[in-house]
C-alpha cells in the first residue's frame, strides 16, 4: 500500500536498506538454527523459481516464500513478523524489475548460493551470499529507476 502511495527512487532504497540491515543476519541465523524440513521448504521455493523460467509472475511467488522461509526458520518471531516488510520489498523489485528484462531470472544463481549456504550450515557463507543478492538487487532497482525517469520503458502500473 505504501509503495503505490509513494513511488520514489527515495522510498525504494529506503526498503532495500532495512532488508540489507535484516535478511544477511536472518540467513546466517537460518544456516545455524534451520530445521531440515524449514530448509525443505526454502528449497522447494526455489525450485518453484527455477521452473518459472521467464515468467516473472510465475518467478515472484515462490521468490517470496524463500525470503519469508528463511525469515521463518529463524524462529525469531520479530523476523516472522518483519516478513511482511520483506514482502512488500520483494513486491516492489518485481514491478521495477520487470523493467529489466530477464532480472529475476539472473537472480537465480544468487539464490542458490544462499541455499547452498544454508544447507552447509554455514552462517558466514549464506551473510556473503545474501549481501551479493542485495547487491543484484540494488542494482537492478537503480536501473529500472533510471530507466522509468528517463522513459525508455513503460511505467508500471
Amino acid at each position: 500500500w505504501t509503495w503505490a502511495q509513494r513511488r520514489s527512487e527515495d522510498f525504494a532504497r529506503q526498503l532495500l536498506q532495512v532488508r540489507r540491515i535484516v535478511e544477511p543476519e536472518a540467513s546466517a541465523i537460518c544456516a545455524e538454527r534451520g530445521s531440515d524440513a524449514d530448509l525443505a521448504r526454502i528449497e522447494r521455493a526455489y525450485r518453484e523459481m527455477d521452473a518459472a523460467g521467464m515468467d516473472s509472475l510465475a518467478y515472484s511467488e515462490p521468490d517470496l516464500r524463500f525470503h519469508r522461509g528463511i525469515l521463518t526458520a529463524t524462529g525469531n518471531e520479530f523476523l516472522v513478523a518483519f516478513g511482511a516488510t520483506v514482502e512488500a520489498a520483494l513486491r516492489m523489485s518485481f514491478e521495477l524489475s520487470t523493467l529489466n528484462p530477464g532480472a529475476p531470472r539472473k537472480s537465480l544463481p544468487y539464490h542458490r548460493a544462499i541455499l547452498d549456504e544454508i544447507w552447509a550450515r554455514n552462517p558466514d557463507g549464506a551473510r556473503a551470499a545474501m549481501h551479493r543478492l542485495m547487491d543484484l538487487t540494488e542494482r537492478n532497482i537503480s536501473s529500472a529507476l533510471s530507466r522509468r525517469k528517463t522513459g525508455d520503458a513503460p511505467q508500471p502500473a
